[in-house]
């Protein structure tokens, strides 16, 4: 800032107000609270929260701000959510009339698997599984003949280096970075001949 700007008039903002004002861009449309000395924004009836903007809880001794009713979030209504039907449980209910402890709640979507599903309709463990049984199905699956006519699944990306290896432009980068992509691969008796 230069000696002639100064900072906007609100409490707690640091930025430059704007030419022939005293409030920045943010807080050009709000007011300021008409407690003497107060630089708070104003939430209601001309007034900050902090003094008297918003009503106070009607709970006895409570000093928050009341939020549903006359009351606060602790002492006011509380949200009616069904709980489990396991005697004593506490915990929401899911599918079923029961919380995910005692069995509520979807089941992961592996064929034989009662785990409960987290992401994607799969459990913990399966979701690898299903993210790259998803991507088998829609990627296509080639195959290329070597010379000794043996036909071997590759993806899009071995067909590459296999077109290369032919031409004989296969460098060692390639080859390793091959090797990598089948070592990673769940095909583990895949077999390569070069």
């Amino acid at each position: 800032m230069t000696s002639n700007e100064s900072q906007c008039i609100f409490e707690g903002c640091d930025v430059a107000s704007l030419p022939h004002s005293t409030k920045c861009f943010f807080h050009k449309n709000r007011n300021v609270c008409s407690f003497a000395g107060c630089r708070n924004q104003v939430y209601a009836r001309m007034l900050c929260v902090g003094h008297g903007g918003r009503k106070p809880c009607s709970s006895p001794g409570c000093s928050s701000s009341a939020r549903v009713g006359s009351y606060c979030c602790r002492h006011g209504p509380k949200p009616n959510r069904k709980l489990c039907t396991s005697p004593g449980c506490p915990n929401v209910r899911h599918t079923g009339g029961k919380c995910i402890r005692h069995g509520g709640g979807r089941r992961c979507r592996m064929q034989g698997c009662e785990t409960h599903a987290r992401t994607g309709g799969y459990c913990w463990r399966h979701r690898v599984q299903s993210t790259s049984s998803s991507q088998d199905d829609t990627d296509e699956t080639s195959s290329v003949v070597s010379s000794s006519s043996t036909a071997v699944e590759l993806d899009p990306l071995a067909l590459l280096l296999a077109d290369d290896y032919e031409n004989e432009i296969l460098d060692d980068a390639a080859l390793d970075s091959y090797f990598d992509l089948l070592l990673q691969s769940d095909n583990v008796g895949m077999a390569i001949q070069l």
